[in-house]
């Protein structure tokens, strides 16, 4: 939701149906660099598919495109439980 804190596991390798970061290279040397929270639903050698809720829909993304992929924790992990 807008607003909220995510916490990013940088161990751990994002596995199909888990939440990410995707942290996309930016399009100038100066500029920042974009970055999604979508819901990892497959991946390639050369591209990653990920599924957003608003609007509904699944998209690809080049892997030349990406800069890093970060897999979001889950609550459990966060609290121990």
């Amino acid at each position: 939701r807008s607003g909220q804190l995510v916490l990013l596991d940088p161990h751990k390798r994002p596995q199909i149906n888990d939440y990410v970061v995707v942290e996309l290279k930016p399009a100038a040397p100066d500029d920042e660099r974009p970055a999604l929270l979508k819901l990892l639903v497959g991946r390639s050698g050369t591209k990653v598919r990920l599924r957003q809720y608003n609007p509904d829909r699944t998209f690809e993304i080049d892997l030349k495109r990406v800069h890093r992929l970060h897999r979001v924790m889950e609550l459990e992990e966060i609290i121990g439980a």
